[in-house]
């Protein structure tokens, strides 16, 4: 009688963590869009750009405990962001455009419907650049790699489908930083 009461308590554990873990563990997809704040320093400036950010990404989640988990994440987002100056002698233009991401994750779930994560990884970004002056004219492209750092929250809405908000930072290479907070609607497979 001892060994079936123990089977059952080990059975209903089981069901409990794999509860658990279905929430926080395999396959999402998700849509974003958000605030972008782009900052790129020169000499003794800046050129700052605000616009709206825009994509989608999709992951991969290992529960490795009943509440956590670790995974990866892959994402495409573009920008609205551009900077412009001009004057009399010359303008200059820059366009932020789109940005590619790939990094970890580590997954808390905080109660049955909410999820708080943090994450970091590998980003790359594409600039545009134009510019006028009296006898020049020029448009070139450049990438920058970074590392991009951030934290957010997943609440289920109903079945596998669920709104974010994350709040992220971005170091590149050659003086270019980026803030993005994202709102975002995902699904669970």
């Amino acid at each position: 009688m001892k060994s079936i009461a123990c089977v059952a308590a080990l059975a209903a554990a089981s069901i409990t963590t794999a509860a658990h873990a279905g929430d926080i563990s395999g396959p999402r997809a998700e849509l974003l869009v958000g605030y972008d704040h782009v900052s790129m320093g020169f000499d003794e400036d800046s050129a700052n750009a605000n616009g709206v950010a825009f994509g989608g990404g999709i992951g991969y989640d290992v529960a490795v405990a009943s509440r956590f988990s670790v995974g990866v994440d892959g994402e495409i987002t573009g920008s609205s962001s551009k900077y412009t100056e001009s004057n009399p002698l010359y303008s200059l233009g820059i366009k932020y455009g789109r940005d590619l991401y790939a990094g970890g994750r580590v997954t808390f779930q905080a109660s049955k419907n909410v999820n708080l994560y943090a994450k970091v990884g590998y980003t790359n970004t594409r600039v545009k650049f134009t510019g006028d002056d009296a006898n020049y004219h020029f448009e070139r492209s450049e990438n920058y790699n970074g590392v991009r750092a951030g934290v957010g929250a997943q609440v289920r809405v109903s079945g596998p489908l669920y709104g974010a908000l994350e709040y992220r930072y971005t170091n590149y290479e050659g003086s270019l930083s980026r803030h993005q907070v994202l709102a975002g609607v995902g699904y669970r497979f």
